[in-house]
């Protein structure tokens, strides 16, 4: 868990009774931070993209395909 997530999360709840609260947040901030990409993995996907777009004649059957493997 990230430092940041962390104090966020007391700022927000400060107080003792708010620890559900504070422990619910950061179970959520944890589960977004796996879902996201990091800046290297939007770097690759913007590429791909791009270099997608320059082909003649895709189909959407390559699109639904590339879309699969950059899944997340």
């Amino acid at each position: 868990m990230s430092k940041e997530i962390e104090e966020t999360a007391l700022k927000l709840y400060p107080d003792d009774w708010d620890d559900i609260e504070r422990s619910v947040f950061i179970e959520g901030a944890k589960w977004m931070e796996q879902r996201s990409y990091s800046y290297d993995e939007l770097r690759r996907i913007a590429y791909n993209a791009y270099c997608f777009g320059q082909f003649e004649g895709v189909t959407e059957g390559q699109f639904n395909k590339w879309i699969v493997e950059f899944k997340k």
